[in-house]
């Protein structure tokens, strides 16, 4: 089965007319494990992220700190930029030798007047 990060890569991700182009303002949540560093765009990807999430929508982007497209600390300062608002951050150990550090950030889509004026 392929993944809907799959999908988004190769459909126009970012694009009004690509897979997610009817979808506005209907996610619940998006969730990506270790695939940033794939985003041809990472901004564009989180601008389109923000405009198919409903208010109050969550996303939860998830890789390895390594495979990062850049340090944490600036991902966060590019999900505030796209309009996401309790933008926090952590690592995580992994319990295994062989696993690198994990990197985690959560963020919402604002919701009330905020967000109606960013349409």
């Amino acid at each position: 089965m392929e993944s809907i990060t799959q999908r988004l890569l190769t459909s126009g991700f970012g694009r009004p007319s690509g897979l997610l182009g009817r979808l506005g303002g209907r996610l619940m949540a998006h969730v990506s494990v270790n695939n940033l560093q794939l985003w041809p765009d990472v901004p564009a990807g989180l601008a389109e992220l923000h405009r198919v999430l409903r208010p109050g929508g969550r996303i939860l982007p998830a890789a390895h700190e390594k495979w990062l497209p850049t340090d944490l600390a600036t991902l966060a300062s590019t999900v505030l930029a796209a309009g996401f608002t309790s933008v926090r951050t952590r690592t995580w150990e992994p319990p295994t030798r062989m696993a690198s550090t994990a990197a985690l950030l959560t963020a919402v889509r604002e919701c009330g007047a905020r967000a109606r004026s960013r349409r």
